[in-house]
C-alpha cells in the first residue's frame, strides 16, 4: 500500500499531538492502516530514536514483570504462619516460664525441624521451576530514523514499525500494515491449535473477539509462516498478554483444602483442650493442691494433648508425595498444593496441549467416490494414488535431521503418507516446474510437477475455492459431517497432461477435485483413560478453551467429556449473562469455547463459589489467571509460557494429562497418611485426658507426672507418627469418590475411632491403676506400670491407624519403617527403665517379662476393638 505522507508532515504531527493510545489499543483491528498510524503518531517507516526515548518514559519498558521468587529466609519463616504452629509456640513458652527447660526445647526444636523440611522443599521445587523458564532476551529488526535498527524487545515503544518473519516470537500487540503469506502460531494465547492466516488487508468489527481479528498480532505468539510489516500498538501490561498478567501479579487469597482443613481443626482443638484442662485444674487447685503443681499438671496435659508431633509428620508426608510426585513428572512447588490436588473435587482443564498434543494431524481422508481410507494404506486404487499424489507435491515442508519442518498443514499431511515407501519412491522422481505458494488472501497453493512423461497440476485449498467440488454431492456431504465434527478440512484438486501445461491462477481453481482431508489436533494417547480414572475418583471435568466450538466439542465428546452439543458454552454467550444466570450456566456445562482469559477467571471463580476444590490446568499464557485463582494450578512443562508455569503450584514435566490423575492419586495418599498420623495423635491425646479426668472424678493419685506425660509423647509419638506419614497408597485411592469440600478434616468417622480408641485405653489404664494401687503397691510403682501400658497402648494403636477403611493386619509388612519405629520406640522406653539416671529422671524401673507380656496382652484391646468396628462398618455399607 502507498501512503501519501511525508516523515516531516508526519514528525510535526507527532510533537503537537502525541499517541492517542486508549484507541490505538481498543480499536486498531477495526481501522484503516493509514488511520491506525495516525492514532500511533508514527509514519510508515517507524518513529525517531529521540521519539523511541521519549514514549519509553511515558510508557515504559515492553515486559511483563515476574514475581521474584523467595529467599531461604522467607521460606523459613513462612513454615511457621499456621495457628497450629502459634499453639505450639505458646506451650513451649508456658514450660519455659515455669522451668521446664528441656521441654521447651523439644518443642522448639520440632518447630525448627518442621520449617527445615518444608524450606528445603520449597525452595528445590523453585529452583526446579526456575529451570523450566526460558530467560533469552530477543532482539526486533525496528525502524528508527528511517533505517532498520536491532532493539531489545524490552525497548520496544507504542508507535515503533516492526519487521518479523518466520520463527520470530512477537515482542508486542500489534496492527499489520504489510503482510505476506503470513500465519502465526497463537495456540498459547487463544488455545487454538491451528496456525491463523493474517492479513493487513482486512478490516474487523469493533467486537471482534481477540481470536478474529485478523489483521492484528499479539505479543508471546509465534510466526509459523510468512513475513510482515507491523506498527506496534500496545506493549508491557497493556498488550493482551500483558492484560493475563494482570491477573497473575493479584495475590491470591485461595487457600488449599489442607490448609483450611487445619485451621478449623487447631481452633476447634485448642477450644477444647482449654476448657478440658482448665476444668481440670480447677478441680485440683479446690483440692487443695499446690498451686505450682496444678499449673506445670496443665501445662503437661496441655503437651501430652496438643499434637505436636502432626507439623513435621504433615510435612513429612508431604514431602514424601512431592518425591513420588516427581518420579511421576510432576514438579510441586508448593508442599501444600499436594493435598490440594487430591483434595479436588473438580478439573478444569485447556485442550490445546494439555488434552491434545497440539500437534494437528491428517486423520480423515475421503476420496472423490467417497471412500474413507486408512491414512498411509498401500493400494493400487487410482483415486487413493491421486489423494496421496496431491498430498505429497502440493507441500512445502520439508524433511530435516530434526524431523518434518514447515508450515503445520503441510507437514500433518507429509507425516501421514511419510511411511508409505513407494510414494516417497514416486515424489523423489516428480521434478517441479512451477508453484503457487499460499497467500491467505487467495486460500490455496498449487505446483506444476512432471513424472514419469506427464505433467502434475496439484492444487491444495480451502473447500469453497474449488468450482468442481460444487458438483460432487458425496464430496459435499463429507465436507458438511467433517466440518461439524471439528475438522479443518481442505481439498486436494489434481490435473494430469501428456502435454506441457502452465500454471496459472486463471486455471487452477477449476481443476478436478479428487478427494478432501480433515486434520484435528488429536487427543493425547494418555488422555481418554485418564479422563475416565478422573471419573471413577469422582472428579468432574469441565473443557476451558480459546478454541472453536464444534473443535472443541469434538475432541470433548472423544474424550467422553461431553455428550451433546448442548453440553458447550461460548465466550460470547457468557458476555450476555448476568452473575445468578453464570453461575447456573457454568454448573450445567462441561465444554467452554472461544472464551477469553478474563472469562476463563470469572469461570474459575464460579465454580469455587459452587463449593467446588478447583484444579485448573493449562500451558498457555491464556490460562493464567485461573490457574491463579483456582485451589491448585497445573502447568504444562514442556509446551507452557513463562508465565502459566510463574502462576502454578504445580508443573507436569512431560505435558500428559494422565500425570495429572498419577499426582491426584499421590496427593490423596498424602492426605490419607496426615489423617492416619492425627488419628494416632488424638486418640492418644484423648486417652490421656479422659484417663486424668477419671482420676480427678473418683479422688484418686494423678497416674503420670508431668515428666512421664512429656516423655510418653516424645518417645511413641515422636519416632512413630513420622513412621506412619512413609505409608505407601493402599491402592484403592482412585476408586472413591473425593472428599465433600465441607467436610472437616477431624471427621464423624474420626471422632467415633478416637472416642472409641481413647475410651478404651483409657477405661483399662484407669483399671489397672487403681487395681495396683489397691494391692498395696506405691504410687511410684504404679506411675511406672501405667506408663509402660499407654507406651504398649500407642504401639499396638499404630496398627488401627494403618488404614481407615481395611484390617491393620493386611500388608503387614508394606511399610517397614514403621515396623522398625515400633520397636525402636519401645527399646528405647526399656533402655530408659534399666538405665539408672534416665529411670531415676522418669520415676520408672524395670518390670519382669511376664508383667510386660501381660501389659501387651491388655494393650492388644484396643487394636480388637479398632478392628471388631472397621468390620461393622463394612458390613453396614455392603446393607
Amino acid at each position: 500500500m502507498t501512503f501519501f505522507y511525508t516523515n516531516r508532515i508526519w514528525h510535526a504531527w507527532c510533537k503537537c499531538s502525541g499517541v492517542d493510545y486508549k484507541r490505538l489499543k481498543e480499536f486498531s483491528h477495526s481501522l484503516a492502516i493509514d488511520e491506525v498510524i495516525t492514532l500511533g503518531a508514527s509514519t510508515p517507516t517507524g518513529i525517531t530514536q529521540q521519539e523511541a526515548r521519549e514514549r519509553l518514559l511515558s510508557y515504559g519498558q515492553n515486559i511483563v514483570p515476574d514475581k521474584e521468587g523467595s529467599s531461604l529466609a522467607v521460606l523459613f519463616i513462612g513454615q511457621f504462619k499456621s495457628p497450629f504452629i502459634y499453639i505450639l509456640l505458646i506451650a513451649a513458652i508456658l514450660s519455659l516460664y515455669l522451668g521446664h527447660i528441656a521441654d521447651s526445647i523439644f518443642i522448639f526444636g520440632i518447630l525448627v525441624l518442621n520449617a527445615i523440611i518444608g524450606t528445603i522443599q520449597e525452595f528445590s521445587a523453585q529452583k526446579s521451576a526456575e529451570a523450566l523458564k526460558n530467560l533469552t532476551q530477543q532482539r526486533i529488526t525496528t525502524f528508527r530514523d528511517n533505517a532498520p535498527t536491532l532493539v531489545d524487545s524490552a525497548n520496544i515503544v507504542p508507535g515503533d514499525v516492526i519487521l518479523i518473519d518466520s520463527g520470530v516470537k512477537l515482542p508486542a500487540d500489534g496492527r499489520l500494515i504489510q503482510s505476506n503469506s503470513l500465519r502465526i502460531d497463537e495456540s498459547l494465547l487463544t488455545g487454538e491449535s491451528v496456525n491463523v492466516d493474517k492479513s493487513s488487508e482486512k478490516i474487523c468489527e469493533k467486537d471482534a473477539l481477540v481470536a478474529e481479528r485478523k489483521n492484528m498480532v499479539f505479543a508471546g505468539t509465534m510466526v509459523s509462516k510468512g513475513r510482515a510489516t507491523v506498527l506496534v500498538t500496545a506493549t508491557g501490561l497493556n498488550s493482551e498478554l500483558g492484560s493475563i498478567a494482570k491477573y497473575v501479579l493479584q495475590e491470591n487469597e485461595i487457600k488449599t483444602p489442607l490448609l483450611l482443613r487445619m485451621e478449623k481443626f487447631t481452633i476447634r482443638l485448642a477450644f477444647l483442650l482449654g476448657i478440658l484442662i482448665c476444668s481440670i485444674g480447677a478441680v485440683l487447685a479446690m483440692r487443695g493442691d499446690p498451686l505450682s503443681e496444678v499449673l506445670l499438671l496443665a501445662v503437661a496435659m496441655g503437651v501430652g494433648a496438643i499434637p505436636e508431633g502432626l507439623p513435621v509428620a504433615m510435612t513429612v508426608a508431604l514431602s514424601l508425595a512431592a518425591r513420588r510426585m516427581a518420579k511421576r513428572n510432576v514438579i510441586v512447588r508448593q508442599l501444600s498444593s499436594v493435598e490440594a490436588l487430591g483434595s479436588c473435587t473438580y478439573i478444569g482443564t485447556d485442550k490445546t496441549g494439555t488434552l491434545t498434543k497440539n500437534k494437528l494431524s491428517a486423520e480423515n481422508w475421503v476420496t472423490k467416490d467417497g471412500q474413507h481410507i486408512v491414512v498411509g494404506t498401500q493400494t493400487e486404487d487410482k483415486n487413493i494414488l491421486n489423494l496421496y499424489i496431491v498430498a505429497g507435491l502440493a507441500n512445502e515442508a520439508i524433511k530435516t535431521s530434526e524431523g518434518i519442518k514447515g508450515d503445520t498443514v503441510d507437514v500433518a499431511l507429509m507425516h501421514a503418507i511419510d511411511d508409505n515407501q513407494g510414494l516417497n519412491d514416486l515424489f523423489s522422481k516428480a521434478k517441479e516446474i512451477a508453484k503457487i505458494p499460499y497467500e491467505s488472501h487467495a486460500g490455496y497453493s498449487a505446483s506444476l510437477h512432471s513424472l514419469n512423461g506427464k505433467y502434475y497440476i496439484c492444487v491444495k485449498g480451502a473447500p469453497e475455492k474449488f468450482t468442481s467440488l460444487k458438483s460432487n454431492h458425496i464430496l459435499q456431504k463429507n465436507l458438511k459431517s467433517m466440518t461439524s465434527s471439528g475438522n479443518k478440512v481442505i481439498a486436494l484438486a489434481l490435473s494430469v497432461s501428456n502435454e506441457h501445461v502452465d500454471l496459472n491462477v486463471e486455471n487452477v481453481l477449476d481443476v478436478e477435485v479428487v478427494g478432501l482431508v480433515g486434520l484435528i489436533d488429536p487427543p493425547r494417547g494418555d488422555a481418554k483413560e485418564a479422563v475416565k480414572k478422573a471419573k471413577i475418583a469422582g472428579i468432574k471435568i469441565a473443557m476451558i478453551t480459546g478454541d472453536h466450538p464444534r473443535t472443541s466439542f469434538a475432541i470433548a465428546s472423544k474424550l467422553e467429556i461431553a455428550e451433546s452439543f448442548n453440553q458447550v458454552c461460548t465466550g460470547p454467550e457468557l458476555k450476555t449473562l448476568g452473575p445468578s444466570e453464570f453461575d447456573e450456566v457454568v454448573g450445567h456445562h462441561t465444554v467452554f469455547a472461544r472464551v477469553e482469559p478474563g472469562q476463563k477467571y470469572l469461570i474459575a471463580k464460579s465454580l469455587i463459589s459452587q463449593g467446588h476444590f478447583l484444579a485448573i490446568t493449562g500451558d498457555g499464557a491464556n490460562d493464567a489467571p485461573a490457574l491463579k485463582v483456582a485451589h491448585v494450578g497445573v502447568a504444562m512443562g514442556k509446551s507452557g509460557t513463562d508465565l502459566a508455569k510463574e502462576t502454578s503450584q504445580l508443573i507436569i514435566t512431560d505435558d500428559k494429562f494422565s500425570s495429572i490423575i498419577a499426582g491426584i492419586e499421590e496427593g490423596r495418599v498424602a492426605y490419607s497418611n496426615i489423617r492416619k498420623v492425627i488419628y494416632l495423635l488424638m486418640s492418644t491425646g484423648a486417652a490421656e485426658i479422659i484417663l486424668f479426668t477419671l482420676c480427678v472424678f473418683f479422688k484418686t493419685p494423678m497416674p503420670l507426672t508431668a515428666v512421664q506425660i512429656l516423655w510418653l509423647n516424645l518417645v511413641t509419638n515422636g519416632i512413630q507418627d513420622v513412621a506412619l506419614a512413609f505409608e505407601p497408597k493402599e491402592g484403592d485411592e482412585l476408586t472413591v469418590p473425593p472428599r465433600r469440600p465441607k467436610e472437616r478434616i477431624f471427621n464423624c468417622l474420626m471422632i467415633k475411632r478416637v472416642a472409641l480408641s481413647s475410651v478404651v485405653v483409657a477405661t483399662v489404664a484407669f483399671l489397672l491403676f487403681i487395681n495396683l494401687l489397691k494391692s498395696g503397691m506405691s504410687l511410684i510403682d504404679a506411675q511406672n506400670n501405667i506408663l509402660l501400658l499407654l507406651v504398649l497402648f500407642e504401639n499396638i494403636m499404630v496398627g488401627n491407624a494403618r488404614s481407615e477403611r481395611s484390617s491393620g493386619l493386611k500388608n503387614i509388612l508394606r511399610n517397614p519403617l514403621l515396623i522398625y519405629g515400633t520397636i525402636l520406640a519401645q527399646a528405647v522406653h526399656i533402655l530408659a527403665m534399666h538405665w539408672r539416671p534416665m529411670g531415676d529422671f522418669l520415676q520408672v524401673s524395670p518390670v519382669d517379662f511376664e508383667t510386660w507380656f501381660k501389659y501387651l496382652f491388655l494393650a492388644s484391646s484396643v487394636f480388637i476393638v479398632i478392628e471388631l468396628q472397621k468390620m461393622i462398618e463394612k458390613k453396614r455399607k455392603l446393607n
